[in-house]
């Protein structure tokens, strides 16, 4: 590391290029990490001209935010406990055979 290393992004992390702060979970970084629907047209656009793995580092952190207890977000918990419940992500009842 070189003098101007201190000021870029290498600077908080240690020799083994973990960070060394702690992230800050506040409800804008959260709708920010969560309002990506992970569709990949980031990634595709991004292709052309760098190699950056931008699906891979949302859904580390959006692991790392349930990890710690700041995720999902409400709406995500809300349909996730439709899924677990109903077995579909309306919360619908479910219909056994077809009507009519």
């Amino acid at each position: 590391m070189n003098d101007f290393d201190s000021y870029g992004p290498l600077a908080d992390e240690d020799r083994y290029g973990r960070s060394r702060r702690k992230l800050k979970w506040t409800p804008k970084l959260l709708e920010i990490l969560y309002a990506d629907p992970l569709c990949g047209a980031c990634d595709v656009g991004c292709k052309r001209n760098l190699d950056l793995e931008i699906e891979l580092t949302l859904e580390a952190l959006r692991i790392k935010a349930v990890k710690d207890g700041a995720g999902p977000m409400p709406a995500h918990k809300k349909v996730a406990d439709h899924i677990a419940k109903k077995h579909n992500q309306f919360g619908a009842p479910m219909r056994i055979g077809r009507s009519g």
